[in-house]
């Protein structure tokens, strides 16, 4: 198991492999633990140390772990021992800080840093180059990037600060866009086939969106409102149902995904709570504003 901390005496970024076998002597104790300098507080006066620590979770790709911080390190390792076998600084010190997972894309290692995203070649010996994208402190979103492929096109999905990109892998060209409301997104978009969910905290409210049969562009809002307003969590979807909580204070809800009718809620689980699909369970881990 493997997942990112902080260790904030130290102003160092923490990377840590645990154990998931039930008979391990010491579950609590890591295999391996790597940390490094990593920048601590941003944004403006008024937020200095609210946002302290990795926001984001490792990507397994064959025998290599891919992290983000918060301040923009993109690094590689070796998820056996922990060696650290590439790193790549990005050099941005964003307001709340980076928080999108890496996304394996061929030789590509994707990230919502600027813009469109940032793609970096993992295999180019050395240098580790941008492909594509230009990192950017300013018109970045939260939420990492995903891809899929539909009618024979492979497309890459990053969630910017206002617009959603539907982007060609090897070239980062721009296939599609949708144009969304300025302000941070961080709940990652859901995919069901050919529409795709968004939501927002702020008040933006969801939106579910449809591909042209094209594939050249969103044309169509298939339904908007503010049943659901995924401020700082992701929502999940099973069986055509969206379930997750809002920033409205409304508690856990179940959404139909296509037509966006509440089929139930739940009070007592604030903003900050979290929520997962197990088998055929819903799990909810929540957060300090729950009831």
């Amino acid at each position: 198991v493997y997942t990112m901390g902080r260790d904030v005496g130290g102003g160092k970024d923490v990377v840590y492999c645990f154990s998931d076998s039930p008979a391990a002597t010491n579950p609590a104790a890591p295999l391996w633990a790597y940390s490094y300098t990593a920048i601590q507080q941003l944004g403006g006066s008024a937020n200095q140390g609210l946002y302290v620590g990795t926001k984001s979770a490792p990507t397994i790709d064959g025998n290599e772990i891919y992290t983000f911080s918060h301040g923009g390190r993109l690094t590689c390792w070796d998820k056996v021992t922990g060696t650290n076998i590439w790193y790549k600084d990005l050099a941005m010190t964003p307001w709340y800080g980076y928080a999108s997972s890496p996304l394996i894309e061929g030789n590509l290692v994707i990230v919502n840093a600027g813009g469109q995203g940032v793609a970096i070649d993992k295999t180019h010996p050395g240098a580790h180059n941008v492909v594509w994208g230009t990192p950017d402190n300013n018109n970045y979103g939260h939420a990492s990037a995903f891809a899929f492929t539909r009618n024979a096109q492979r497309t890459v999905v990053v969630f910017g600060r206002s617009t959603v990109w539907g982007l060609d892998p090897p070239t980062g060209t721009i296939l599609w866009n949708y144009n969304y409301a300025d302000n941070y997104s961080i709940a990652d978009p859901i995919i069901y086939n050919d529409r795709i969910w968004i939501s927002r905290g702020y008040g933006a409210g969801s939106k579910v969106i449809e591909l042209t049969s094209s594939q050249t562009m969103l044309t169509n809002t298939v339904w908007s409102g503010v049943q659901m307003c995924n401020k700082e969590n992701c929502s999940v979807l099973y069986s055509g149902y969206v379930y997750g909580v809002s920033e409205s204070g409304t508690g856990l809800r179940c959404v139909d995904f296509n037509t966006g009718a509440i089929a139930w809620t739940q009070t007592g689980f604030g903003s900050e709570s979290a929520v997962m699909i197990a088998g055929d369970e819903l799990v909810v881990m929540t957060g300090q504003d729950s009831g």
